[in-house]
């Protein structure tokens, strides 16, 4: 007989940062078995994929997203593009079997999941969220969060040299460990993590975030990486970092899916093939093409998004200003206090001026 205390009584455990960046992870990053599933037929023009779906739906979505053919191959780069609300996030949750599954059509499809690219037994899907995928662990160093997600990771490919029948696979995982803390030195000097691995996430700005938030699933070792929106809040000259770290991963085998609203790096992501979910407003059909981002969106036959049309309500209105007025008069020079703004001027601005604000994250 066991007896349970009330729960007035009862004393929830409180996670620990190691607990809540690990459940962070288990989210983000999924191992699928390799599975064949449906119809042979279209299963044997799927060989050699990493993942693949053909004559599936995702009813999740209302309407449901009808797909009528799509195959992720190793080492390649594609884009996901569709307008916002029109399913890309349900599309990766369902190959990632995480909150939407692929329907067979009545028997009619089939899906895949390829071999790995690294020594294992199933395929990896590592997930970078459009959504704030730190908001639990504010309080918590970036140096810790690194270093617990590299420890998280390392300990999923164990090394005992004690047992002599597993000398291929220590010799496999002792690898994998060697190029997680590659990786860790890696970004910590090539993004400029090193200048704020000190301070807490709450404390980073919303590019140091992104960087973070990506750094952390880029450890998992994953055979298919699913980045939704990885260019938020990142500077030029990340992204150009990024999409280079990216063809790294692609020279290894990783398939790699990206949605982004940065044409630029749509044109390198998208460099192997499109994926575009075309949503009327009564249907929503995914359509999986090889032709490079550049040359996809040019193509005269496919249907464009529609054109905003008519008067932009706020630029029609009398805020009393004129082309040449000052609009902003800003002091000799100014602070802002807890922020890296200090001592700065500013130019003045006048009623037609176009007005660029740049820089490097975590400026201010």
């Amino acid at each position: 007989m066991s007896f349970e205390a009330p729960r007035a009584l009862q004393k929830e455990k409180t996670p620990n940062n190691s607990e809540k960046i690990r459940r962070i992870l288990q989210r983000h990053v999924v191992d699928l078995p390799m599975e064949e599933l449906g119809r042979r037929e279209l299963i044997k023009q799927m060989a050699g994929a990493s993942l693949g779906v053909k004559s599936v739906s995702v009813d999740r979505a209302h309407p449901v997203i009808d797909i009528e053919s799509v195959v992720l191959a190793p080492g390649r780069k594609k884009v996901l593009m569709g307008p916002n609300g029109s399913g890309k996030s349900t599309l990766f949750d369902a190959f990632m079997e995480r909150d939407a599954f692929f329907n067979m059509k009545s028997g009619a499809g089939a899906s895949v999941v390829g071999k790995p690219v690294h020594l294992r037994e199933r395929t990896r899907i590592a997930r970078l969220d459009q959504e704030e995928i730190l908001g639990e662990i504010n309080d918590v160093p970036v140096g810790e969060v690194l270093s617990i997600a590299a420890d998280h990771f390392k300990i999923q490919f164990p090394v005992d040299w004690e047992d002599p029948d597993k000398y291929e696979q220590n010799l496999a995982n002792q690898e994998v460990h060697v190029r997680i803390e590659t990786l860790v030195n890696k970004i910590t000097a090539l993004f400029g993590v090193d200048d704020f691995l000190a301070r807490k996430v709450s404390e980073l700005s919303g590019g140091e975030r992104t960087k973070l938030s990506l750094f952390a699933v880029l450890l998992s070792e994953p055979d298919v990486l699913f980045l939704d929106e990885p260019t938020n809040h990142l500077d030029l000259q990340s992204i150009s970092k990024l999409t280079a770290l990216f063809d790294e991963y692609k020279k290894a085998g990783i398939s790699i899916v990206s949605a982004s609203h940065v044409d630029w790096f749509l044109q390198d992501a998208g460099a192997d093939g499109v994926i575009e979910i075309a949503w009327d407003g009564e249907k929503r059909e995914v359509r999986d093409s090889q032709s490079p981002y550049s040359k996809y969106i040019k193509n005269p036959s496919r249907e464009q998004a529609p054109v905003i049309s008519g008067e932009i309500e706020w630029l029609q209105r009398d805020y009393g200003y004129k082309i040449g007025d000052t609009i902003v008069e800003s002091p000799v020079n100014f602070s802002i206090p807890d922020s890296p703004l200090q001592g700065v001027s500013l130019p003045i601005i006048h009623g037609g001026d176009l007005v660029v604000l740049s820089g490097n994250n975590g400026t201010g």
